[in-house]
């Protein structure tokens, strides 16, 4: 088990990287392989049900293709439908593309008030836009990432934007008030609408975010833990 082999080096106080470095070759082999079976059965049902089942794990290009390879044998199907019009608003909000507006309710001072991503945007500074929920685990361990990033950054151009798909608004206090976020705090409180801002940016699964500069254009996405810190550095040391 690689996960079980890089906690004991890293207990050891060994070095990870030839671990680290096993894991992804196998998580390439693993997409290779995947990717491989959805074209090879393009022609029936287990292939579309293999995309459908898999389809978060690739980038919005690649589902793409996948669906060019599916339409001569599913048409235009509902889910072929979905899917495409989930690439295209993937795609939209890919890099180098221009932010998207969208209006949202922001906890400013224990009340809720409306406004817009537009608002945040601009001002010389890059901003961070990160689509969370209280309820999720993974949501709540990047926080220490991004708290530290911000630290390091805030005073060089860099602000957060943090936008909650909480269905609870309680429960999403309850974690305002315990994590402490030094940023404005949205909720899409329209999740599921068209207009609502995980519709718009295409969020599917979280934690997402995107990273969006200081003229509006989307410049990264999705990163992780160190990433961030990582994404920065480069950026303000090429400014």
């Amino acid at each position: 088990d690689i996960e079980l082999k890089m906690r004991e080096a890293e207990a050891a106080g060994e070095d990870v990287e030839p671990t680290l470095a096993e894991m992804a070759a196998l998580e390439k082999q693993y997409m290779a392989t995947i990717s491989k079976s959805i074209l090879d059965n393009a022609d029936n049902a287990f292939g579309l049900q293999q995309l459908l089942d898999t389809y978060t794990m690739f980038e919005p290009i690649e589902v793409d293709a996948f669906l060019d390879a599916l339409t001569p044998k599913f048409g235009d199907t509902y889910y072929i439908q979905e899917l495409r019009r989930m690439v295209e608003v993937q795609l939209n909000v890919a890099p180098g593309c221009s932010y998207r507006n969208f209006q949202a309710e922001a906890y400013v001072d224990g009340e809720l008030k409306t406004v817009s991503l537009s608002d945040y945007i601009g001002n010389g500074r890059i901003v961070l836009l990160d689509f969370w929920a209280s309820w999720c685990s993974p949501c709540r361990e990047e926080l220490p990432y991004i708290k530290a990033a911000y630290e390091k950054y805030h005073s060089k151009g860099f602000d957060v934007v943090s936008i909650s798909v909480d269905d609870n608004q309680d429960e999403w206090k309850a974690a305002l008030a315990e994590e402490k976020m030094a940023w404005p705090q949205l909720i899409d409180t329209k999740s599921g609408v068209e207009t609502s801002a995980s519709s718009i940016y295409g969020v599917k699964t979280i934690p997402n975010s995107f990273f969006i500069d200081e003229n509006g254009v989307i410049v990264a996405g999705n990163l992780r833990e160190g990433e961030y810190e990582e994404f920065l550095e480069d950026y303000f040391s090429g400014k």
